[in-house]
């Protein structure tokens, strides 16, 4: 045994013995952090305890430096991630992003052969460097958020976007040639993409927020347009009902064949109850052949214009401002 200081002694003062203590990887900072380590620097240390602690301080210390070193790239990496000059650089590729998915529209509508065969051949490594542009955004944002990632909306928006688009990746590569009108349909994945357009109005608060109050009332329109289309179903059962005794079986007109079945009836009170398109052209002939229809139609009219339209916007409004609380909470 020898205790600490006298190795630190004869380190300093014997020549030998520090020379055999290098020739060991052992120099006069590793003494330093043993002493900094024992709790009594006058301690008496067994030779293999010695360097047993050596070695553990040293691999201590690497893991120190590896986790500060990680620490150091995340934090550099979320400074330019989050950074607004990276917000506006990715708002000019988004941007690309729009412009080019008009040029495919544009050139498959002027296109006489298959579906995707008049798009300009650099359109698809454009969508491949975009897509990759993303991926990179994508895994950075994971590295530097963490757990924190799958809290925020933006960043699962972004993520399901991501997924899409290696979804038509994927079904390009699986789908032959031949079936060029299937991919036609493929390409509709690529309209995920557009949404990240929402991106370019983050900074500008005024945007933002009708963004996010647009956000939060979806689910509140997709439900009020189910209500509404079963509101339709069940005054069209009734009309067609109703109707069919007078109804000119043989004319050919809109009027008549709008009452023929139950799912062109609802065609007709979605254009004239709910887009409010031309609402007695059809029903004063019916009224005047029979005038009780007269109820009929304007109970229908007043349930779901005045009613339940009217009752469906103002839940969307409470909705948007709800959303508008949660993002400020946020």
């Amino acid at each position: 045994t020898i205790s600490l200081d006298e190795l630190m002694h004869a380190y300093d003062s014997d020549a030998e013995a520090s020379d055999r203590l290098i020739s060991l990887g052992i120099d006069r900072a590793d003494l330093l952090r043993l002493h900094g380590l024992m709790e009594d620097g006058t301690g008496v240390v067994e030779y293999e305890d010695f360097i047993d602690t050596i070695l553990k301080a040293e691999r201590a210390d690497d893991r120190t430096q590896f986790m500060m070193l990680k620490l150091s790239v995340s934090k550099k990496l979320g400074d330019v991630v989050e950074s607004f000059r990276f917000e506006i650089f990715m708002a000019c590729v988004i941007f690309s992003n729009v412009m080019l998915f008009v040029v495919e529209v544009d050139a498959n509508t002027q296109c006489l052969g298959p579906s995707g065969s008049c798009t300009p051949d650099y359109c698809d490594m454009a969508n491949n460097v975009l897509l990759g542009i993303y991926t990179i955004e994508a895994f950075a944002l994971i590295y530097v958020q963490r757990e924190q990632f799958r809290h925020d909306r933006w960043n699962l928006l972004d993520l399901a976007i991501l997924v899409l688009g290696y979804g038509e990746v994927a079904f390009k590569a699986a789908l032959p040639e031949q079936e060029s009108d299937i991919l036609g349909y493929v390409r509709i994945l690529r309209l995920g993409r557009i949404i990240r357009a929402v991106r370019l109005f983050k900074p500008f608060p005024e945007l933002h927020k009708l963004v996010t109050g647009f956000m939060g009332t979806m689910r509140a329109i997709v439900w009020g347009f189910v209500m509404i289309i079963a509101l339709l179903l069940l005054w069209s059962i009734l009309t067609v009902e109703s109707v069919e005794p007078i109804r000119n079986k043989e004319s050919l007109d809109w009027c008549d064949d709008a009452f023929s079945s139950v799912m062109k009836c609802i065609l007709y009170f979605f254009q004239t109850l709910v887009a409010g398109d031309s609402w007695g052209q059809c029903v004063i002939p019916y009224v005047n052949k029979r005038p009780e229809l007269f109820l009929l139609f304007s109970v229908a009219y007043i349930t779901v214009e005045l009613g339940f339209t009217n009752l469906i916007l103002a839940v969307i409004v409470d909705a948007a401002a709800q959303a508008r609380e949660d993002d400020v909470a946020e």
